[in-house]
């Protein structure tokens, strides 16, 4: 599904938020929701390259984390890059992490095979999803960046603030035994976790998506 960018909300360096305003949109409309994909991005170190990002110059950044959505686990809508709205998943994969396979920086190609996703439904973003956007905050409580204009997300009344506990991707990586036939994803192992979604490594995401056929 082919979506306007111009007609989303979007607030720089809240990725999270801009996600789920996306996703939130459509929340009376099964037939869109149920192939919407929150997708969270990291590391177990909490660092990972970014390429082609669409503010300033820099052809590659350092990230602790970003957040795009996924339809039909065909189309990527990310608002942070310059590779374009609603491209395909191996295009997105291609043109955000592709240059930093072959670098011959050690340290940059190994934290790129450290990036891991982890993919929540739709439905469950937005029954779980809460944030107060203290990580945007300094020591003497003053936002880095301005903030949105709308109140800050919450899942309920009482709901505590969950955003890290999204970002948590730490788990033993699943093996290449694990896949059916490349069917399916493979999962990293999280018993631990507290909120929806399965983690998957970005060499299992890509190994699914690039021999499908």
């Amino acid at each position: 599904k082919k979506l306007d960018e111009s007609s989303f909300l979007y607030t720089p360096f809240y990725c999270e938020e801009n996600s789920y305003k996306l996703i939130e949109r459509f929340r009376d409309d099964d037939a869109v929701l149920s192939k919407l994909e929150c997708v969270f991005i990291s590391t177990p170190k909490k660092v990972f390259p970014y390429c082609n990002p669409k503010r300033g110059d820099d052809s590659m950044i350092y990230w602790d984390y970003h957040v795009v959505v996924m339809f039909d686990r065909k189309l990527i809508y990310d608002f942070d890059t310059k590779l374009g709205w609603g491209i395909s998943v191996t295009q997105w994969i291609d043109g955000s992490f592709g240059p930093c396979f072959s670098s011959k920086n050690p340290q940059l190609s190994m934290l790129t095979w450290m990036i891991r996703f982890r993919l929540v439904k739709a439905v469950d973003l937005l029954a779980t999803f809460s944030s107060d956007r203290s990580h945007m905050k300094n020591e003497q409580g003053d936002f880095l960046q301005p903030p949105p204009s709308y109140s800050p997300i919450s899942a309920s009344k009482d709901a505590s603030s969950n955003l890290m506990d999204f970002l948590h991707l730490d788990g033993p990586l699943a093996s290449f035994r694990d896949m059916d036939a490349l069917k399916s994803l493979p999962v990293v192992d999280q018993k631990d976790a507290v909120v929806p979604g399965k983690v998957v490594s970005l060499i299992h995401f890509m190994h699914f998506y690039y021999n499908k056929n």
